[in-house]
């Protein structure tokens, strides 16, 4: 029992906390100190519903679980796909041409597999799982710029070069805005921290 009635030789009763060792006076003080306990440690139910639904992927944390996980190796997979049956004609006129889309068949599956690890450690709250995803857009950020670098060492004429240099401005801002935008995210985000405490 926590608390100890007692009185002494001058008559006087107190209750004597044997947890902390203080002297309490009245049932007052008794409730008192019982109520800072349970508030310390209890929740109310709508505390519990929301750290419930914090501690889910849900929102936009589920759309970026679905962005690195299924998303961005589609794309990946349908813009090589494409990329390839255009330039394959070009092999032979442009040996060049094929080691580029080799190095960046290369760099995109590499990129695509570290973005399904990336999503699947999101989505199973895996341990360090906030950081690897904030590297593998790290990652996607300097794939952009090389992505965009690689096409002009392939030794194209100087007018198929102009031709896609507005093409490949825009890839790079618009990696950058989906960078920038899903890094912010991880850094800010109350339900990220609270998922990934």
């Amino acid at each position: 029992m926590q608390f100890k009635r007692i009185t002494t030789e001058d008559g006087e009763e107190f209750f004597f906390n044997s947890k902390t060792g203080e002297k309490v006076k009245s049932y007052t003080e008794i409730y008192k100190v019982h109520d800072s306990l349970n508030n310390t440690t209890a929740k109310t139910p709508n505390q519990q519903a929301s750290a419930k639904e914090n501690k889910s992927v849900g929102g936009w944390l589920l759309l970026l679980c679905l962005s690195l996980t299924v998303f961005n190796p589609l794309l990946s997979l349908v813009t090589f796909l494409s990329s390839y049956d255009q330039t394959s004609g070009y092999f032979s006129m442009f040996p060049g041409l094929m080691l580029v889309t080799v190095i960046d068949t290369l760099l995109s599956l590499a990129l695509m597999i570290f973005s399904v690890y990336a999503g699947t450690g999101l989505w199973t709250l895996r341990q360090g799982a906030v950081q690897t995803a904030k590297n593998c857009l790290l990652c996607y950020l300097g794939y952009y710029f090389i992505s965009a670098i690689l096409p002009y060492m392939a030794g194209l004429p100087s007018s198929a070069n102009q031709a896609m240099f507005a093409e490949t401005f825009m890839g790079v801002i618009r990696g950058v805005i989906y960078v920038s935008i899903w890094y912010s995210y991880l850094n800010k985000s109350v339900r990220v921290m609270n998922t990934y405490d």
